[in-house]
């Protein structure tokens, strides 16, 4: 018996929230339907300082309000209850682009020392869990904020491919960071 190759194409498609998928237009690690990938889990830390008070850097970041202008892509914020909010936010990495819904509460609050945000976001066909903390440090007439977060991504997003998501997860915090100093200092100015 003679053997003939022939030709096996992984052309299929899966249902997502924006549509239909071409498999063929993803890595191979991405081309398993949600359901079947292992999610991603992201590990953030840094500290950084700011010219403002302790009280003022404790107040500003239990203030979903304050917050939420300096976080990239910011559609909408509804806060439920001082712990409590709704924020939905574009996303873009990679080919992913679009929207999600995330819900946050605040957690494990020492007053001027620390406290914890947990969130759980959906959309484009992923999912989010994140819990960030944060500990205050006076240091000379200004403050010193540690934080920590850990992310897990599930769905299309984990198929990308944690380099990818820790690239571009750098970036927003660099800028989320940057932002919070900037208008930290202008609250201790004024």
């Amino acid at each position: 018996m003679e053997y003939t190759p022939r030709a096996v194409s992984r052309k299929t498609t899966f249902p997502c929230t924006s549509g239909v998928v071409d498999r063929t237009l993803l890595p191979f690690h991405a081309s398993k339907p949600p359901s079947d990938r292992r999610p991603e889990r992201l590990h953030l830390e840094g500290s950084f300082e700011t010219p403002a008070s302790r009280q003022v850097v404790w107040e500003f970041l239990l203030n979903p309000n304050e917050t939420a202008p300096c976080l990239p892509d910011m559609q909408s914020l509804e806060v439920l209850s001082p712990d409590r909010f709704r924020a939905k936010m574009k996303v873009g990495i990679g080919l992913i682009k679009g929207n999600m819904d995330f819900e946050f509460h605040v957690a494990d609050k020492v007053p001027l020392n620390s406290a914890r945000l947990v969130g759980n976001g959906r959309g484009v066909g992923s999912s989010v869990e994140l819990q960030t903390s944060f500990t205050l440090a006076e240091i000379g007439s200004g403050c010193k904020v540690g934080w920590a977060a850990e992310v897990k991504v599930g769905g299309v997003m984990a198929g990308l491919g944690s380099k990818l998501l820790d690239s571009t997860s750098a970036k927003i915090v660099e800028q989320v960071i940057a932002n919070f100093k900037t208008k930290l200092a202008a609250g201790a100015n004024s």
